[in-house]
């Protein structure tokens, strides 16, 4: 419950920043309404946000923000049992951790959805 009203206080932040620099804070403020969502359940609205923060920052040339949405994405549709989406969402971010330099982290998740795929 703290951390949702945590959440809520940051989400209102970012709205705030938003309206000063839309294209530095678009894809935050929609990567945390996104997490905000998934965790009330409602699904349809997640993964329009999650859809929206990965646009944002594909556009944006952000691809260390695109990485981060596209994981949070493949996590929340394994969550709501969209298993292709997911394996399509992780790719994508294994693809951008990749272009950011972030190698090991990208070898996580390709370890993830290895061990997924056996399953």
């Amino acid at each position: 419950k703290e951390n949702f009203r945590k959440a809520n206080k940051c989400l209102k932040k970012l709205k705030k920043l938003n309206s000063y620099c839309p294209e530095m804070f678009t894809a935050k403020k929609e990567l945390l309404a996104a997490e905000i969502e998934t965790i009330k359940g409602n699904t349809e609205i997640a993964m329009t946000k999650f859809q929206v923060a990965i646009g944002i920052s594909t556009y944006a040339g952000l691809c260390h923000e695109q990485a981060l949405a596209s994981e949070r994405m493949f996590l929340a549709a394994r969550k709501f049992g969209y298993s292709s989406m997911a394996l399509t969402f992780a790719d994508r971010s294994i693809s951008a951790y990749k272009e950011w330099g972030a190698q090991t982290k990208a070898e996580q998740l390709e370890g993830i959805v290895a061990s997924l795929q056996a399953e």
